[in-house]
């Protein structure tokens, strides 16, 4: 024989068992990544290394039939006289081919349920905080401990939101009045206020203070005095502090403490608001009125 043509048919041979090879490699491969994927489902939890492993595996068995099948259009062609043709391996070839494209689509079937189902999962506790939040938020501060003032409380909040109606003469008739919107006047607004000291100080104070009808006073503790007073009206806060010192005159108040809290924004009212009272009045010295926007 011809150097050249057995060198020729050598290496048709060396191609031909490279085919066999691989073949018999993808017999195994094929069939473990099967067992791989069919492990993936909605109802397991599927580690990311093992996502990644059938990843790559599903691109090696790719890659190893492209090359069986380049080597064979060879063989088909410029060695075809070497090899004889083996149409059930090549079967066998097309159909591991075609398994392994079924069973990687149904690993991302699966993988697509799974990630859905997380979503859903994310979407709940997203909606479940959110309804935590809203309830929280729908729950006012307890400002007072009688439930009449408590309800008195809550009923202010509630026209923080509305409109201030002015009272105002109507054209023409001196008597006469009628409800009309000043929008010059702002919103309704409520400032709190908290006093503490020696109990006997408070006994008085309380005796002697008369608030209007629309504001509310409570004795909190038998060392604190709590209240809200109730503005129609944009009020210049030292205004408030006046209103309040005048009632702790004389050297028998000169122990108390007076925290008054401007209502700006309700979303502020959580219970973090006492803690930040407390922090208030440790920084407060005896006969002090201060005054906080929240």
């Amino acid at each position: 024989m011809d150097p050249q043509q057995d060198r020729t048919k050598r290496y048709a041979a060396s191609l031909e068992k490279t085919v066999e090879n691989t073949y018999h490699y993808l017999e195994k491969t094929v069939e473990d990544f099967k067992e791989r994927c069919l492990l993936v489902s909605p109802e397991r939890t599927v580690p990311r290394d093992s996502i990644l492993d059938i990843r790559e595996g599903y691109k090696e068995i790719r890659e190893r039939i492209g090359e069986i099948k380049s080597i064979q259009q060879l063989l088909k062609g410029k060695y075809r006289q070497y090899v004889r043709p083996n149409p059930m391996r090549d079967k066998a070839i097309t159909e591991m081919g075609f398994l392994a494209k079924t069973c990687y689509s149904k690993f991302e079937y699966a993988l697509m349920q799974i990630q859905a189902k997380e979503r859903g999962k994310l979407l709940e506790r997203l909606k479940e905080k959110k309804r935590s939040s809203q309830m929280k938020q729908a729950v006012p501060l307890q400002w007072f401990q009688s439930h009449e003032n408590q309800t008195f409380f809550i009923e202010g909040l509630d026209l923080l939101k509305e409109p201030v109606l002015e009272v105002t003469p109507a054209s023409g008739e001196g008597e006469r009045r009628e409800e009309s919107l000043d929008t010059s006047q702002g919103r309704q607004s409520l400032t709190l206020f908290v006093i503490r000291g020696d109990p006997l100080s408070l006994d008085e104070l309380q005796s002697q203070m008369q608030l209007r009808e629309r504001d509310i006073l409570e004795r909190y503790s038998k060392d604190e005095l709590r209240g809200v007073l109730t503005h129609l009206r944009a009020v210049d806060p030292s205004e408030i502090e006046s209103i309040l010192q005048r009632f702790m005159t004389g050297s028998r108040f000169s122990d108390l403490k007076c925290l008054l809290l401007r209502i700006e924004s309700q979303a502020n009212l959580g219970n973090h608001l006492f803690d930040f009272i407390e922090k208030m009045f440790e920084e407060m010295v005896e006969g002090e009125v201060r005054t906080v926007s929240i």
